[in-house]
């Protein structure tokens, strides 16, 4: 068989698949394992990592272009809203761990590299003139919010007792 991502040696289906893809496929199949792939894509990898760090960009941005107490407040409310969905998926994933194990395990993987894949390809076939507004609108590179993505990422992650899945940044 063919190398997945993270040179493991074995294959990873759906490499570069939408972790709302993962969500989504949850209308057709309702068994646990289903179920723990999209607690992962939604509650670790889209409020855990990309909104978290999109919470953390943006939050920074106030300060560049005003004052803005509301959308400060708004922001505040959202940021303890998401920590707490976090934490749902973390206590899931974290149960469905300790029964399931490497079963469990191999199903976070196949989750977690197959969104790295997919960031990372979005990251080297990014327009340049998408980079400019990026930059524009966050006050950083795109490698320098995906960097902070994979960081959340990996916090998650060692919360649910995994400390070597996916990669390091690229």
């Amino acid at each position: 068989m063919g190398e997945g991502v993270g040179g493991r040696g074995h294959r990873r289906p759906h490499l570069h698949r939408d972790p709302a893809d993962v969500v989504r496929a949850l209308e057709a199949s309702r068994d646990e394992d289903s179920f723990l792939k999209a607690v992962v894509a939604y509650h670790l990898i889209g409020e855990g990592s990309i909104g978290r760090a999109n919470q953390n960009f943006v939050a920074a941005q106030f300060d560049r272009v005003g004052s803005f107490p509301g959308l400060r407040e708004a922001q505040r409310l959202a940021v303890r809203d998401e920590v707490r969905h976090i934490g749902i998926g973390v206590s899931y994933a974290r149960r469905r761990l300790t029964r399931d194990g490497a079963r469990a395990r191999a199903l976070i993987e196949e989750i977690v590299e197959g969104f790295q894949a997919l960031g990372d390809s979005l990251l080297e076939h990014a327009a340049p003139g998408l980079l400019d507004d990026f930059v524009g609108a966050y006050g950083a590179e795109p490698a320098t919010l995906w960097a902070e993505v994979l960081r959340q990422l990996r916090l998650r992650l060692r919360s649910i007792g995994l400390s070597h899945v996916g990669r390091e940044s690229s």
